[in-house]
């Protein structure tokens, strides 16, 4: 789901390229949000030549494909869990859960300042640099010597994540023309999506072909290749303008505060949801966010720009995101857990039979991206809202 705010008209005296010539854009596969402010690409000077860029198509499939393996690796590790399980058998599940949860938490709370800083020094830099950090941290991930060790690595993908994301799709923004940047902006969050749900399918054909480790080691070709093609078919762009780097502080403290809560979920069985350290978990997350709320009032390059909210569309846009993507991370691993606990599928049966749903997305993204445009987002958001609800009640009254 993606949503674009038209950029105001300037001020009167205003030059081109202005704070308010920005364009606020949510995107978001299945890993959640990423809120990015980027110049759209008519506000960016030209240095006095006129350089001719790659193709709009050309900068899409590249930033997609980087920013694939980002997504997959947000789902694929569900369907290696109970094979990681059984490499450490020392190591309680809820522990392990960490190999998930680090990577989400971290890739959540630095895509901000990713964005800042692909704005800042460079978005196809910084997005060569993303994958390099990727790329690394999956090959370290396939030879992790222990469960401390994987979630270790897990937090070095994910920090390579949070900057080839959003430099990405500020990679498309830039190629696009405004008249066709929602569709651009579309297509590659439904990529993202896509990869998202085709990650416990791929995963299991590599658990089963080996073992785990592949579902990392796979990343670093694919790596290679994303920046290989980004060096040679991309061109560099930044942010005209003074530039800030995101609230690297007020960062840190979000992932802390975004840790606490799911510490204290994750633990709340295990320890008790009235015992102290549950519920010192979510003070702790509570206090915490307030403090990141309260920098995003007053610095001047807050994680969040709280004016935003604001925008009635945007609001509403990232109220419905953090629903959809709950829900999509719940049911994904529950549909994991239970077909191989309870119906006893193998890993392979598994993964294949998860693979419907995102190949209906990938067919139905490109239609309802131009329908969209026809008639506006709010029917098309209405409609496959309705449709995705009454599918998750109509599933479970038909399983039991």
């Amino acid at each position: 789901m993606q949503t674009e705010l038209k950029p105001r008209a300037p001020r009167a005296g205003a030059t081109t390229g202005s704070p308010d010539d920005r364009v606020a854009v949510v995107t978001g596969g299945a890993t959640g949000i990423g809120l990015t402010t980027v110049r759209p690409a008519a506000a960016e000077p030209s240095g006095g030549t006129i350089r001719r860029g790659p193709s709009p198509r050309t900068v899409l499939a590249v930033a997609a494909l980087g920013g694939a393996v980002a997504y997959i690796d947000a789902t694929i590790v569900n369907i290696a869990f109970p094979d990681i399980a059984r490499s450490f058998p020392g190591t309680s599940l809820s522990a392990l859960s960490w190999v998930l949860n680090a990577y989400n938490i971290v890739f959540a709370a630095f895509l901000m300042a990713g964005a800042g800083i692909a704005d800042s020094l460079g978005r196809r830099r910084v997005f060569v640099f993303g994958l390099g950090l990727f790329t690394a941290g999956s090959l370290l991930c396939a030879i992790a010597p222990s469960a401390g060790a994987l979630i270790a690595f897990r937090v070095v993908q994910a920090l390579g994540a949070a900057f080839l994301v959003p430099s990405g799709l500020a990679l498309v923004l830039h190629a696009f023309p405004p008249a066709h940047r929602r569709h651009g902006v579309a297509l590659l969050s439904a990529v993202g999506a896509a990869a998202a749900g085709f990650g416990p399918s791929l995963g299991g054909v590599l658990v089963t072909a080996a073992n785990w480790r592949l579902v990392f080691l796979v990343n670093v070709p694919i790596g290679v290749a994303a920046a290989l093609l980004a060096r040679r078919r991309l061109v560099e762009s930044r942010a005209p303008g003074r530039r800030r780097i995101a609230d690297l502080p007020g960062t840190l403290l979000f992932a802390i505060a975004i840790g606490a809560l799911v510490l204290g979920i994750v633990k709340g069985h295990e320890w008790g949801w009235g015992s102290a350290p549950v519920i010192g978990s979510f003070a702790v997350a509570l206090a915490v966010g307030a403090v990141v709320i309260w920098r995003c009032t007053w610095h001047r390059s807050p994680i969040a720009d709280l004016s935003l909210l604001k925008i009635r569309t945007f609001s509403v846009a990232n109220a419905m995101k953090v629903i959809g993507a709950a829900g999509f991370y719940a049911y994904t691993l529950a549909n994991v857990l239970f077909l191989i606990n309870l119906w006893r599928y193998s890993i392979l049966q598994t993964g294949l039979a998860l693979t419907v749903g995102p190949a209906v997305a990938v067919v139905v993204a490109g239609p309802a991206s131009r329908l969209a445009q026809r008639i506006g987002p709010r029917p098309v958001l209405v409609a496959g809202g309705l449709l995705w609800g009454g599918a998750v009640l109509w599933f479970v009254e038909r399983v039991g």
